[in-house]
């Protein structure tokens, strides 16, 4: 990052020294965004945070608070709504707005403070399009997801755990003396914390898992099947049904890691 250089000895400052610091922070900002989004464009557009969409069946299309980068500036954007038509694209505009009067020596009066946000309507001159506009992904590293709901009479609760850009799965399971089959499923839904970047981060479809009994030093081996269904909602299955025989009640585990589609 450039810096303006400061030093004792009564040191002049000029208009375009501020020029130079501002020009300096923009530089670094913009180096930054670039890396975020991995995109090499000297002036890169995308969503950084917020903005979810929203249409309702009357043509409202509708946002939430959010911030994005048009041309490579970080600016804020406030929640709204619009009329939209079937097929209506809307575009992303910056409007400034000055404040901060100052009266000059020269008797003249300008504004000094300059402050710029981002807004949505449906004129395309000057816009950037909503749908060209890229979302950064920006879930944690180390996310956990909590069960809700669970059946079988087995699971007792389960755990979604992101860690470096991997999700484990650690299921808790109650089994009794005696002969048990284990089955049952278990959901995570939007009031368990589940955003739409993390139900997009994470794959559909069935993987072969251990269920382990460390009191007994027992395994049984299951598969397991994510299905994830509408309203941001994922339901982790034991297929079919797996069997073990217990002395006494105990507790068991299931700990792995969940596989990336290929």
């Amino acid at each position: 990052m450039n810096n303006y250089l400061t030093w004792a000895g009564t040191q002049p400052v000029y208009l375009g020294d501020i020029d130079f610091m501002q020009d300096a922070v923009k530089q670094a900002v913009l180096l930054l965004i670039r890396s975020m989004a991995n995109d090499a464009d000297a002036t890169p557009n995308v969503i950084l945070q917020g903005v979810d969409f929203a249409a309702s069946t009357a043509y409202q299309l509708t946002w939430t608070d959010g911030v994005v980068v048009l041309d490579g500036e970080i600016l804020p954007i406030s929640a709204g709504s619009l009329p939209r038509e079937s097929g209506d694209v809307p575009y992303f505009h910056v409007v400034s707005t000055t404040s901060g009067s100052r009266t000059f020596k020269d008797g003249q009066t300008h504004d000094c403070f300059e402050t710029r946000v981002a807004t949505i309507d449906m004129n395309s001159a000057d816009g950037v399009a909503v749908t060209s506009v890229a979302r950064l992904p920006h879930i944690s590293s180390n996310v956990t997801l909590s069960s809700g709901a669970a059946t079988g009479n087995f699971i007792t609760g389960a755990d979604l755990r992101r860690k470096s850009d991997a999700w484990y799965l650690y299921m808790y399971i109650s089994v009794a003396s005696g002969e048990n089959v284990v089955a049952g499923t278990v959901t995570f839904n939007a009031a368990n914390g589940v955003t739409r970047e993390i139900y997009d981060s994470i794959d559909e479809g069935g993987f072969p898992v251990i269920i382990a009994v460390p009191s007994a030093t027992k395994y049984a081996n299951a598969w397991c099947r994510i299905h994830k269904g509408a309203n941001l909602t994922i339901t982790l299955e034991i297929m079919g049904s797996t069997s073990i025989t217990m002395s006494e009640a105990a507790a068991a585990v299931i700990n792995t890691v969940i596989p990336k589609s290929s």
